[in-house]
Protein backbone atom coordinates (compact mmCIF):
# COMPACT_ATOMS: atom_id res chain seq x y z
CA UNK A 1 0.00 0.00 0.00
CA UNK A 2 1.25 3.46 -0.85
CA UNK A 3 -0.20 6.61 0.66
CA UNK A 4 -0.09 9.39 -1.90
CA UNK A 5 1.75 12.55 -0.93
CA UNK A 6 -0.57 14.80 1.01
CA UNK A 7 -3.25 12.12 1.31
CA UNK A 8 -3.22 12.40 5.09
CA UNK A 9 -4.45 15.96 4.82
CA UNK A 10 -7.78 14.59 3.62
CA UNK A 11 -8.45 13.41 7.15
CA UNK A 12 -7.73 16.85 8.60
CA UNK A 13 -5.65 15.28 11.35
CA UNK A 14 -3.34 17.57 13.31
CA UNK A 15 -0.14 16.19 14.80
CA UNK A 16 -0.32 15.86 18.58
CA UNK A 17 1.53 18.08 21.02
CA UNK A 18 3.83 15.21 21.94
CA UNK A 19 7.56 15.81 22.12
CA UNK A 20 9.86 15.04 19.21
CA UNK A 21 11.23 12.05 21.16
CA UNK A 22 7.74 10.66 21.71
CA UNK A 23 6.85 11.09 18.05
CA UNK A 24 10.07 9.32 17.05
CA UNK A 25 9.27 6.44 19.42
CA UNK A 26 5.76 6.24 17.95
CA UNK A 27 7.11 6.00 14.39
CA UNK A 28 9.71 3.38 15.37
CA UNK A 29 7.14 1.20 17.13
CA UNK A 30 4.65 1.54 14.27
CA UNK A 31 7.26 0.48 11.73
CA UNK A 32 8.16 -2.53 13.89
CA UNK A 33 4.47 -3.54 13.93
CA UNK A 34 4.05 -3.16 10.17
CA UNK A 35 7.35 -2.91 8.24
CA UNK A 36 5.47 -3.10 4.91
CA UNK A 37 4.46 0.53 5.40
CA UNK A 38 8.06 1.80 5.51
CA UNK A 39 7.48 3.86 2.35
CA UNK A 40 5.25 6.31 4.26
CA UNK A 41 7.35 9.29 5.47
CA UNK A 42 7.74 9.74 9.22
CA UNK A 43 5.97 13.09 9.10
CA UNK A 44 2.87 11.56 7.47
CA UNK A 45 2.77 8.75 10.03
CA UNK A 46 2.76 11.33 12.81
CA UNK A 47 -0.07 13.23 11.11
CA UNK A 48 -2.04 9.99 10.81
CA UNK A 49 -1.44 9.27 14.49
CA UNK A 50 -2.58 12.77 15.40
CA UNK A 51 -5.70 12.31 13.29
CA UNK A 52 -6.52 9.06 15.11
CA UNK A 53 -6.27 10.88 18.44
CA UNK A 54 -8.35 13.81 17.15
CA UNK A 55 -11.16 11.47 16.11
CA UNK A 56 -11.21 9.67 19.46
CA UNK A 57 -11.02 12.98 21.32
CA UNK A 58 -14.11 14.02 19.37
CA UNK A 59 -16.00 10.99 20.68
CA UNK A 60 -15.71 8.65 17.70
CA UNK A 61 -15.56 5.00 18.83
CA UNK A 62 -12.41 2.99 18.26
CA UNK A 63 -14.26 0.78 15.78
CA UNK A 64 -15.55 3.88 14.02
CA UNK A 65 -12.05 5.29 13.72
CA UNK A 66 -10.76 1.95 12.43
CA UNK A 67 -13.46 1.82 9.76
CA UNK A 68 -12.81 5.43 8.76
CA UNK A 69 -9.08 4.92 8.34
CA UNK A 70 -9.50 1.56 6.61
CA UNK A 71 -11.49 3.40 3.93
CA UNK A 72 -8.49 5.63 3.32
CA UNK A 73 -8.78 8.70 1.13
CA UNK A 74 -9.21 9.36 -2.58
CA UNK A 75 -10.47 5.79 -3.00
CA UNK A 76 -7.31 4.24 -1.54
CA UNK A 77 -7.85 1.62 1.16
CA UNK A 78 -5.48 1.01 4.06
CA UNK A 79 -4.56 -2.58 5.05
CA UNK A 80 -6.18 -3.86 8.21
CA UNK A 81 -2.83 -4.67 9.84
CA UNK A 82 -1.63 -1.10 9.34
CA UNK A 83 -4.86 0.38 10.72
CA UNK A 84 -4.71 -1.87 13.80
CA UNK A 85 -1.08 -0.99 14.44
CA UNK A 86 -1.79 2.71 13.86
CA UNK A 87 -4.59 2.77 16.44
CA UNK A 88 -2.64 0.79 19.04
CA UNK A 89 0.56 2.83 18.76
CA UNK A 90 -1.27 6.19 18.48
CA UNK A 91 -3.02 5.52 21.77
CA UNK A 92 0.17 4.24 23.36
CA UNK A 93 2.31 7.26 22.48
CA UNK A 94 0.20 10.20 21.33
CA UNK A 95 -3.07 10.00 23.30
CA UNK A 96 -2.56 7.57 26.21
CA UNK A 97 -5.96 8.39 27.74
CA UNK A 98 -7.44 6.18 25.01
CA UNK A 99 -5.05 3.26 25.59
CA UNK A 100 -7.48 1.10 27.57
CA UNK A 101 -10.32 1.30 25.05
CA UNK A 102 -7.97 0.67 22.11
CA UNK A 103 -6.41 -2.34 23.84
CA UNK A 104 -9.86 -3.72 24.53
CA UNK A 105 -10.78 -3.24 20.85
CA UNK A 106 -7.56 -4.87 19.65
CA UNK A 107 -7.69 -7.70 22.17
CA UNK A 108 -4.15 -6.97 23.36
CA UNK A 109 -3.25 -9.17 26.27
CA UNK A 110 -6.56 -11.04 26.18
CA UNK A 111 -5.22 -14.54 25.62
CA UNK A 112 -5.67 -15.33 29.30
CA UNK A 113 -9.43 -14.85 28.85
CA UNK A 114 -9.53 -18.42 27.59
CA UNK A 115 -9.62 -20.17 30.96
CA UNK A 116 -8.59 -23.53 29.49
CA UNK A 117 -5.05 -22.39 28.60
CA UNK A 118 -2.46 -24.13 30.75
CA UNK A 119 0.07 -21.73 32.35
CA UNK A 120 3.00 -23.48 30.64
CA UNK A 121 1.44 -22.82 27.25
CA UNK A 122 0.16 -19.33 28.01
CA UNK A 123 3.67 -18.23 29.08
CA UNK A 124 5.04 -18.63 25.54
CA UNK A 125 2.13 -17.19 23.54
CA UNK A 126 2.72 -14.01 21.50
CA UNK A 127 1.64 -11.07 23.69
CA UNK A 128 -1.20 -9.95 21.43
CA UNK A 129 -2.77 -13.40 20.93
CA UNK A 130 -6.51 -12.68 20.91
CA UNK A 131 -9.73 -14.65 21.42
CA UNK A 132 -7.99 -17.96 22.12
CA UNK A 133 -10.19 -21.03 22.09
CA UNK A 134 -9.59 -24.74 22.56
CA UNK A 135 -9.06 -26.69 19.33
CA UNK A 136 -11.53 -29.60 19.10
CA UNK A 137 -9.71 -32.94 18.98
CA UNK A 138 -11.36 -33.66 15.63
CA UNK A 139 -9.59 -30.62 14.15
CA UNK A 140 -6.09 -31.55 15.30
CA UNK A 141 -3.53 -32.95 12.86
CA UNK A 142 -3.65 -36.76 12.88
CA UNK A 143 -1.10 -38.57 15.00
CA UNK A 144 -0.93 -36.27 18.03
CA UNK A 145 -0.37 -38.13 21.30
CA UNK A 146 -0.19 -36.94 24.89
CA UNK A 147 -1.82 -33.60 24.07
CA UNK A 148 -2.38 -31.60 27.27
CA UNK A 149 -3.65 -28.40 25.65
CA UNK A 150 -4.26 -27.23 22.09
CA UNK A 151 -5.51 -23.73 21.30
CA UNK A 152 -6.32 -21.44 18.38
CA UNK A 153 -5.86 -17.65 18.64
CA UNK A 154 -6.23 -14.62 16.42
CA UNK A 155 -3.13 -12.49 15.79
CA UNK A 156 -4.35 -8.94 15.00
CA UNK A 157 -0.86 -7.44 14.74
CA UNK A 158 0.12 -10.00 12.13
CA UNK A 159 -3.04 -9.50 10.06
CA UNK A 160 -6.83 -9.46 10.13
CA UNK A 161 -7.02 -13.10 9.05
CA UNK A 162 -3.85 -14.29 10.79
CA UNK A 163 -3.92 -16.89 13.51
CA UNK A 164 -1.93 -19.14 15.81
CA UNK A 165 -2.07 -22.79 16.80
CA UNK A 166 -0.27 -23.81 19.99
CA UNK A 167 0.13 -27.34 21.37
CA UNK A 168 1.40 -28.52 24.76
CA UNK A 169 2.34 -32.21 25.25
CA UNK A 170 2.78 -34.23 28.42
CA UNK A 171 6.33 -35.49 27.99
CA UNK A 172 9.36 -35.44 25.70
CA UNK A 173 8.50 -38.66 23.87
CA UNK A 174 4.96 -37.58 23.03
CA UNK A 175 6.24 -34.13 22.05
CA UNK A 176 8.69 -35.71 19.58
CA UNK A 177 6.08 -38.06 18.12
CA UNK A 178 3.48 -35.33 17.80
CA UNK A 179 5.94 -32.82 16.36
CA UNK A 180 6.78 -35.28 13.61
CA UNK A 181 3.05 -35.77 12.97
CA UNK A 182 2.53 -32.00 12.63
CA UNK A 183 5.36 -31.67 10.11
CA UNK A 184 4.03 -34.64 8.16
CA UNK A 185 0.57 -33.07 8.12
CA UNK A 186 2.04 -29.78 6.87
CA UNK A 187 4.00 -31.70 4.20
CA UNK A 188 7.15 -29.97 5.40
CA UNK A 189 10.16 -30.93 3.29
CA UNK A 190 12.98 -28.42 3.87
CA UNK A 191 14.91 -27.10 0.91
CA UNK A 192 18.63 -27.93 1.50
CA UNK A 193 20.59 -24.98 2.81
CA UNK A 194 17.59 -22.64 3.10
CA UNK A 195 16.84 -20.75 6.34
CA UNK A 196 13.97 -18.48 7.37
CA UNK A 197 12.51 -16.39 5.87
CA UNK A 198 12.63 -18.15 2.53
CA UNK A 199 13.30 -16.25 -0.69
CA UNK A 200 10.16 -17.51 -2.45
CA UNK A 201 6.98 -19.52 -1.87
CA UNK A 202 8.38 -22.68 -3.43
CA UNK A 203 11.03 -23.05 -0.72
CA UNK A 204 10.79 -24.45 2.80
CA UNK A 205 13.43 -23.48 5.32
CA UNK A 206 14.60 -24.04 8.86
CA UNK A 207 16.96 -22.60 11.47
CA UNK A 208 17.73 -23.10 15.15
CA UNK A 209 16.54 -20.23 17.35
CA UNK A 210 17.24 -18.99 20.85
CA UNK A 211 16.98 -15.97 23.14
CA UNK A 212 17.61 -14.99 26.76
CA UNK A 213 14.67 -17.06 27.97
CA UNK A 214 15.40 -20.09 25.79
CA UNK A 215 19.14 -20.47 25.02
CA UNK A 216 20.07 -21.98 21.67
CA UNK A 217 19.91 -25.78 21.70
CA UNK A 218 19.47 -28.70 19.33
CA UNK A 219 15.84 -29.33 18.44
CA UNK A 220 14.72 -25.79 19.24
CA UNK A 221 13.86 -24.95 15.67
CA UNK A 222 11.99 -22.50 13.48
CA UNK A 223 10.59 -23.87 10.23
CA UNK A 224 9.00 -21.80 7.47
CA UNK A 225 6.85 -22.67 4.50
CA UNK A 226 3.95 -21.37 2.41
CA UNK A 227 0.64 -23.23 2.40
CA UNK A 228 -2.67 -23.11 0.54
CA UNK A 229 -5.80 -21.65 2.18
CA UNK A 230 -7.81 -24.02 4.37
CA UNK A 231 -10.13 -26.32 2.38
CA UNK A 232 -8.71 -25.04 -0.91
CA UNK A 233 -9.07 -27.47 -3.85
CA UNK A 234 -6.14 -29.77 -4.56
CA UNK A 235 -3.50 -28.03 -6.63
CA UNK A 236 -4.35 -24.55 -5.32
CA UNK A 237 -1.56 -21.99 -5.15
CA UNK A 238 0.20 -21.67 -1.80
CA UNK A 239 -0.41 -18.10 -0.62
CA UNK A 240 -0.22 -18.23 3.19
CA UNK A 241 3.20 -17.85 4.87
CA UNK A 242 3.61 -20.06 7.94
CA UNK A 243 6.16 -20.26 10.75
CA UNK A 244 6.36 -23.30 13.04
CA UNK A 245 8.62 -23.07 16.07
CA UNK A 246 9.38 -25.59 18.76
CA UNK A 247 10.11 -25.20 22.47
CA UNK A 248 11.46 -28.62 23.49
CA UNK A 249 12.14 -27.62 27.10
CA UNK A 250 8.38 -27.01 27.49
CA UNK A 251 7.15 -29.76 25.09
CA UNK A 252 5.42 -27.08 22.99
CA UNK A 253 4.90 -26.54 19.25
CA UNK A 254 3.51 -23.24 17.89
CA UNK A 255 2.34 -22.32 14.38
CA UNK A 256 1.65 -18.80 13.10
CA UNK A 257 -0.06 -18.24 9.75
CA UNK A 258 -0.18 -14.86 8.03
CA UNK A 259 -2.85 -13.41 5.80
CA UNK A 260 -3.26 -14.98 2.39
CA UNK A 261 -1.02 -13.10 -0.02
CA UNK A 262 1.21 -11.59 2.68
CA UNK A 263 4.95 -12.09 2.52
CA UNK A 264 7.30 -14.39 4.38
CA UNK A 265 9.43 -11.32 5.13
CA UNK A 266 6.48 -9.66 6.86
CA UNK A 267 5.83 -12.80 8.92
CA UNK A 268 9.50 -12.91 9.90
CA UNK A 269 9.42 -9.27 11.04
CA UNK A 270 6.36 -9.97 13.17
CA UNK A 271 7.86 -13.12 14.64
CA UNK A 272 11.11 -11.37 15.55
CA UNK A 273 9.26 -8.48 17.19
CA UNK A 274 6.31 -10.22 18.85
CA UNK A 275 6.54 -13.98 18.90
CA UNK A 276 10.11 -14.85 19.79
CA UNK A 277 8.70 -16.46 22.92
Amino acid sequence: MVVAAGATAAWGGAASNASAATKAAFVKSLRADDPNESQIPDSELVVLGGAVCDEMNNGVSVNGVANQFAAGSDGKTLPGLFVSALLVESARYLCPKHTAQVKKWAGVGSASAAASIKPALESVLPPEAKQCTTVPSSSNPPGLVGLVDGIYCNLPKLGADSHLYAYLFDNAADYQTSGSAIFKYEEFNPTPGVGCPTANASQMGGITWGNKSFPMRNGQDLQCLTVAPYNAPAGSTNTIPEYIWTVPSRHIVLEALGNSGSTMKHLDSWWSAHADT
